[in-house]
């Protein structure tokens, strides 16, 4: 079938490539965007502040004691008194922040500062007396702000020109699919050249697994329906911010980082409740209501997908059951994510494996929509398209007509260009 949807294609021979324009050379060419560092610079001062204060702590903690002879004590912790520096023979006679209550009349123990900018400063138990301690604090807590903003703004950054260079790419391709190849009219959303571009996407997909979710499962027990339901991300940010805030409380210290973690998580799990979940939840419980129907519509199918972003995109595209090549779409029904694979055999076009959508069916046959009972409130029914007995779940309701409908016919002509233009020679 593969070939007689290839051969059958129109106006294969007619079309011709199309040239684009010349470019302007008057035109003074853009300068290409330097790297930022900013946050490379951020952490790199962070960690060195962190290191300072973990260094400046460790001498800390081998600074000599020191006996003073109290002269005079207030009682609040305020004395003077007189001692010797190791390795000094001179007796000083200073104010100190003494213990209150020293265990032995007249006499007091201290700290001394041993290296630093405060060296020869006497303290208490508690850290009184020397301003070295809460320096070694501020810088600590500086460095470790400035490496947590380095990590998210870092993170962030890298994750919007990952998504950039995504779109940058796939505009290109498209622009590249529509430059190389004149579609006459609307041929290039009929069923030949759809087809032919779904075997291709076919041929490297790897075959469904045998075990599929069963038509009476509960809701909850389908990955793709817990998926769409949101619940899955919900529980898994609650968890994170519950056990960061147990953690927190329960160290007895002041952890910064697991204050930031928990309250990140919780508020994305109390969004998810509040704005996402409710509409989630309806909608796959009436999905399974609607898988329920015992009679289905049968249509030939397409089922094509993108090729970037790290969850693939699935688009089941129907038409009607007696028609011919040159079909139009009637409907597209997106497919709710089923996580990824690599690629059986290397892409074509790409020369290597990439990751296409896994558990997914045949690329073109004949699916069995049931439902039709409930509807959104634009008026598009809520079916679950059966293929070989196996249901294979939407992610929006069946799209027949609108803005939306005209949207994912222009989102699956797009795929088609993209695959034509990958995978044909001399491109």
């Amino acid at each position: 079938m593969t070939e007689d949807i290839r051969d059958a294609v129109p106006g294969e021979e007619e079309r011709a490539p199309v040239l684009p324009p010349p470019a302007d050379q008057s035109a003074p060419a853009a300068k290409a965007p330097r790297p930022r560092w900013v946050f490379r610079w951020v952490a790199l001062v962070g960690v060195v502040l962190m290191g300072l204060s973990i260094v400046a702590w460790e001498a800390a903690d081998h600074d000599p004691m020191i006996g003073v002879a109290i002269t005079s004590d207030d009682g609040h912790g305020h004395c003077r008194g007189s001692w010797t520096a190791p390795g000094e023979y001179v007796r000083r006679t200073t104010d100190f922040a003494c213990d209150v209550n020293p265990s032995v009349e007249g006499f007091g123990v201290g700290r001394m500062v041993a290296d630093g900018p405060w060296k020869g400063d006497l303290y208490n138990s508690e850290g009184e007396g020397t301003p070295a301690h809460t320096v070694y604090d501020v810088v600590g807590m500086t460095g470790l702000g400035l490496v947590a903003v380095a990590v998210v703004g870092g993170t962030v950054r890298r994750i919007r020109a990952r998504r950039r260079r995504e779109q940058a790419r796939h505009e290109e391709l498209l622009s590249r699919a529509s430059v190389r190849y004149a579609f006459r009219g609307s041929a290039s959303r009929s069923y030949a050249v759809l087809a032919a571009a779904a075997e291709r996407q076919g041929a490297i997909r790897r075959p469904p697994s045998a075990k599929g979710a069963a038509r009476t499962a509960p809701w909850w027990r389908i990955g793709p329906l817990l998926r769409v339901s949101s619940v899955l991300n919900t529980a898994v940010s609650g968890a994170i911010a519950v056990m960061g805030a147990v953690v927190f409380f329960a160290s007895g210290e002041s952890r910064l980082v697991l204050a930031i973690i928990a309250a990140l998580n919780g508020f994305t799990a109390l969004r998810l409740l509040l704005f996402h979940v409710p509409a989630g939840v309806v909608a796959v419980r009436l999905f399974s209501r609607a898988s329920q129907a015992p009679v289905g519509r049968s249509f030939r199918y397409v089922l094509l997908h993108s090729r970037t972003g790290p969850q693939p995109e699935a688009y089941l595209v129907l038409y009607h059951p007696h028609g011919t090549l040159e079909d139009e779409p009637i409907a597209v029904l997106p497919l709710a994510p089923t996580g990824t694979t690599r690629s059986r055999e290397p892409d074509p076009g790409l020369l290597t494996r990439i990751r296409v959508p896994a558990n997914l069916p045949a690329p073109t046959g004949t699916a069995e929509l049931h439902g039709w009972l409930d509807q959104d409130a634009e008026g598009d029914p809520l079916v679950v398209p059966f293929i070989e007995g196996r249901p294979y779940w939407p992610l929006t309701p069946l799209r027949q007509s609108g803005p939306r409908f005209a949207e994912l016919c222009e989102t699956v002509r797009g795929l088609s260009l993209t695959e034509r233009s990958l995978t044909t020679p001399g491109r």
